[in-house]
């Protein structure tokens, strides 16, 4: 039951928010008004901030010592295979390349 409060807060401060931000848009004090999006509007108001209090809603309670633990140095999951991070650096290199050079 929790949870599903905590998701219905989280949906009516969401779409609280941002109807007081496209309000306030109109009110600033400068020659351009800012433009607030229209297809960006519907997406968070319909599709974002509802998912996201959906996903919150249907979570089983969280366990209050999960973020007490720390990961095992050195675990043996989290090591790169063989050759792979010259080939992730390097591939990272050459995406970052075109874009710093033009």
């Amino acid at each position: 039951k929790q949870n599903r409060a905590y998701s219905a807060l989280f949906i009516l401060f969401g779409c609280l928010s941002f109807s007081l931000y496209a309000l306030f848009c109109l009110c600033v004090v400068s020659t351009n008004v800012p433009l607030v999006p229209i297809l960006g509007s519907v997406l968070y108001l319909q599709l974002l901030t509802p998912f996201l209090g959906l996903s919150m809603a249907l979570t089983s309670r969280p366990d209050p010592e999960a973020m007490k633990t720390v990961p095992p140095k050195n675990d043996v999951s989290q090591t790169f295979g063989r050759r792979e991070g010259f080939r992730l650096y390097s591939n990272a290199l050459l995406q970052a390349l075109p874009p710093a050079i033009l």
